[in-house]
């Protein structure tokens, strides 16, 4: 399994991705707690993101509270077993989007507790012990009855699988996505590492590794669709909401006053209107492209950022909860700038094969 829930707090309804719940576990003893909220600027009260009380036979509750003073606060209580952390966020002068990951494996009493700054991409974490195990009538209850669970005002949706799920890093393109290789127009999941891609300013690239995951089709994972016949488009593009396009000519000068910009697809409605958002499904799979540099890639006719790492391999304990964990170390690239020769791609050499796609 994975996904077992999904709540968007607009909805009256749940949304069970794949699964009744008689397929869930009886005790959840390992998964993932995600919670995409938007944390207002400088706070001046103490905020409820999640909070779930229940007593039967013995108290249970989850409470994710954000304080005035820009720390967020965790506690998990059953009966007498008593969980309470927090990790400082800061006091930002403008909403920012954040996600928290509470993961858990109560057998080697382990807990990592993740937020990512989705503005930035800065991602903080911190281990606690002796996680509390979840029972599946504490899970429906906490995501699916309404009611049951007090969700505060600024929450995009929450989420629960019964896997450690990885964080941190974009999550790329719709899985079918069409990529431009040496071989001509092929759709990104059937690529392999070691296959050479199409890039804006490097030409042909190997790929060094591909990132593949189903992600709640919620929030900033929620899929964009840009329309055929839309900049240059030949087909329809999926995308994550952050992951970014090339825009270049008038639009990015009118826009954004230069020749070229990267510009997430959440926002692209602003310079290319013919933008919507993609069909809404429980989850998505998104794949990403890892190169030696942070490139773009010919996709369906616009070019799109490959994955980007940034200096990922300076924090190992981090490397290892994100998609990237099981690359070895020593073939983690660098990523020091973003997309090199970005002024000049004005002129961009498209692949004479994907005229006629």
């Amino acid at each position: 399994m994975s996904w077992l829930c999904i709540r968007d707090p607009r909805s009256i309804l749940p949304v069970f991705p794949s699964y009744g719940m008689d397929d869930w576990p009886e005790l959840l003893v390992k998964g993932t707690l995600t919670v995409e909220f938007t944390q207002p600027a400088m706070l001046r009260r103490d905020i409820a993101v999640i909070r779930y009380e229940r007593e039967d036979r013995w108290l249970r509750s989850v409470k994710l509270l954000l304080r005035f003073d820009g720390m967020l606060k965790i506690i998990m209580r059953q009966g007498i077993s008593k969980t309470n952390f927090r990790i400082p966020l800061g006091r930002p002068k403008r909403p920012t989007r954040m996600r928290v990951s509470m993961s858990w494996d109560a057998p080697k009493r382990i807990g990592l507790l993740s937020v990512e700054d989705l503005e930035t991409g800065i991602l903080q974490q911190v281990d606690f012990p002796n996680p509390i195990p979840l029972p599946k009538a504490d899970i429906f209850r906490m995501l699916a009855s309404p009611g049951k669970t007090g969700f505060g005002p600024l929450v995009s949706y929450a989420a629960i699988s019964d896997r450690i799920e990885p964080v941190g890093l974009a999550p790329g393109f719709a899985a079918g996505t069409q990529i431009m290789t040496a071989e001509g127009m092929r759709p990104i999941d059937t690529i392999r590492r070691g296959d050479l891609v199409h890039t804006a300013d490097l030409g042909l690239q190997p790929v060094r590794w591909i990132t593949r995951r189903k992600l709640p089709g919620y929030g900033m994972f929620a899929p964009v669709q840009i329309r055929r016949g839309t900049y240059g488009l030949f087909r329809d593009i999926t995308l994550a909401a952050d992951h970014k396009v090339l825009l270049t000519g008038a639009p990015a000068r009118r826009h954004y006053g230069q020749n070229a910009a990267l510009v997430e697809a959440r926002y692209l409605g602003d310079a290319v209107p013919e933008h919507r958002a993609g069909p809404r499904l429980p989850t998505q799979t998104y794949v990403n492209l890892l190169f030696d540099t942070h490139a773009c890639v010919f996709a369906g006719g616009c070019w799109a950022e490959s994955l980007y790492v940034g200096d990922l391999k300076a924090a190992p304990e981090v490397l290892v909860t994100t998609p990237l964990a099981e690359m070895p170390m020593s073939a983690l690239p660098r990523h020091r700038t973003i997309v090199r020769s970005l002024p000049k791609v004005g002129a961009l050499h498209i692949p004479e094969v994907a005229r006629t796609a």
